[in-house]
């Protein structure tokens, strides 16, 4: 609990002034959450999702019409996790502030919730490279996102070829370029070809100039004989500090994505300040749930670089 003896600068009035480091600080940067995610509601504990596979292609028509089935696919169960904690200032530490800035202290909810929220949403790519890593998801294909493992539903489909979506390549244009040409030939549940091209580089904050100079150098990229960057203008850059790390990287069809992962909100941030009637504290608390999880992964091809 903050008393009086906890914020002796905040009761002197010798200081012109007090600055929170919180108001400093606070502000949104990067929503990985709105950005790659799909947003949803939820009223339930849990979210339980299936899928089912598309129709397979059509065939030749010989006299006799043919009849083909959709097949179940994965299930995934997406569990909201809760985050909360609260507050307490005493009486007379909250009269006796001396800068206005004690009875503030409330008003950090709502950086503090969504730091947690961001830290969250780059889980499911600090994690991409284990089989249901995260306590808020399960699914049944019970493989990694990222991974040279995956599998269809589908009986007679094979997935020699197309069910690949981990790399160990570097950051580089030839790994862009590798990436532009796999993600194309990434195959659906009935194993046709998605023919979707990555138009997004995930990268850290580490990676952000590397990012940057192979997506936006024109000419010349890394040759003195002035060739054309044909990867140039092809990627948005995100880079993000929350990327845990330095090497590892993300090459993602944006649609796909945000199809595809998915953020459930079960309560959005609640706030909540009240006196306690026998102490004469001030207390303060905040409340938020929300699950997340992944459904097909497609638009998403990862770089476990060692």
């Amino acid at each position: 609990m903050a008393s009086t003896g906890d914020f002796p600068d905040a009761l002197d009035p010798v200081f012109s002034d007090m600055f929170p480091e919180g108001e400093v600080f606070e502000g949104e940067g990067l929503n990985l959450v709105s950005t790659l995610y799909q947003e949803l509601s939820s009223t339930r504990p849990e979210e339980r999702l299936t899928s089912i596979s598309g129709l397979p292609k059509a065939p030749r028509f010989t006299g006799s019409l043919t009849y083909k089935d959709p097949d179940q696919g994965y299930d995934v169960t997406i569990t909201h996790i809760t985050n909360a904690f609260g507050v307490q200032i005493t009486r007379h530490l909250w009269d006796d502030d001396q800068h206005d800035q004690i009875q503030r202290i409330f008003e950090g909810f709502r950086n503090s919730f969504w730091e947690t929220k961001q830290d969250d949403a780059s889980d499911m790519f600090n994690q991409a490279f284990t089989a249901n890593p995260l306590d808020t998801f399960n699914h049944t294909e019970n493989v990694a996102l990222c991974s040279n493992s995956h599998t269809t539903p589908v009986s007679g489909v094979s997935t020699s070829s197309g069910y690949d979506n981990l790399s160990t390549s570097a950051l580089s244009a030839t790994a862009l370029a590798a990436d532009r040409y796999t993600m194309r030939l990434s195959k659906n549940f009935q194993g046709i070809r998605i023919d979707r091209v990555p138009d997004c580089v995930f990268v850290p904050a580490e990676l952000d100039d590397e990012a940057l100079k192979i997506t936006q150098t024109r000419v010349g990229l890394d040759t003195a004989a002035g060739d054309v960057n044909v990867q140039a203008g092809r990627y948005q850059v995100i880079s993000s500090v929350r990327l845990t790390d330095t090497n590892n990287f993300f090459t993602i069809n944006k649609d796909l994505c945000k199809r595809s992962l998915l953020w459930y909100t079960r309560d959005g941030l609640e706030t909540d300040r009240m006196e306690s009637f026998d102490q004469f504290n001030f207390k303060g608390r905040g409340w938020e749930r929300y699950g997340y999880g992944w459904l097909f992964w497609q638009g998403i091809i990862g770089h476990s670089v060692s």
